[in-house]
């Protein structure tokens, strides 16, 4: 990727986050005629030459969706707080408004999650939306944490929730019950899809959680 050499490179122990990411520090996004992007290493080893474009902007969504990701969800997730939280040094430093200098000292590293949420994130496996033909991504918990209460799928149903680290969850129940915050809307399809994806494969998931 001829660009990515453009980009200044910021390590795990600047940003405090798992993953190498690549930043315009110098209007090369006005020269190749795109958005302004950061781009992340696909991958923990410094081997690793495949790179996930992620959009600059208050929605940091990926660019490139035929990516398959070989770095973990929670650390995707990471990168695009990292990109909502420093939105305007990114922005800055790019436009060459400021300096490397400045940058670093501006940038706020990655906030990581707090003792209790990693503990509870650790016993989750993760449903890729893709492979589930679901519209959200979902994490079901392991028998440990279930036990602690109903069992459920979690899932973040926008940005927003992404960056509180917020969850919203459905009941592995027959009927399910969606369970989400006022302020986080569902469209009508998506709480049919979860319902349907549930119901169809309620034993299954029952079955992750007993196993």
């Amino acid at each position: 990727m001829e660009e990515l050499i453009e980009y200044m490179w910021l390590r795990p122990k600047i940003t405090k986050l798992n993953v190498d990411i690549f930043v315009d520090d110098g209007l090369s996004y006005v020269r190749h005629n795109h958005n302004l992007k950061l781009f992340v290493r696909n991958g923990y080893d410094k081997s690793a030459n495949e790179f996930i474009p992620f959009l600059v902007s208050s929605d940091p969504v990926i660019l490139d969706q035929s990516v398959k990701y070989n770095i973990t969800y929670e650390d995707i997730f990471s990168v695009q707080e990292f990109i909502s939280g420093n939105l305007s040094p990114l922005q800055a430093v790019a436009r060459k408004e400021i300096n490397h200098t400045s940058f670093i000292q501006t940038i706020k590293p990655n906030s990581h999650l707090s003792d209790k949420e990693g503990k509870s994130l650790a016993e989750i496996s993760i449903f890729k939306d893709s492979a589930a033909n679901l519209p959200v991504c979902l994490w079901i918990e392991a028998k440990t944490a279930a036990q602690k209460h109903q069992p459920e799928l979690k899932f973040r149903a926008n940005h927003k929730q992404r960056q509180i680290h917020e969850y919203s969850s459905i009941s592995l129940t027959n009927p399910p019950t969606i369970y989400t915050p006022q302020d986080t809307p569902l469209k009508e399809n998506d709480i049919k899809e979860l319902r349907d994806f549930v119901v169809s494969n309620l034993d299954s998931l029952l079955n992750i959680l007993t196993g």
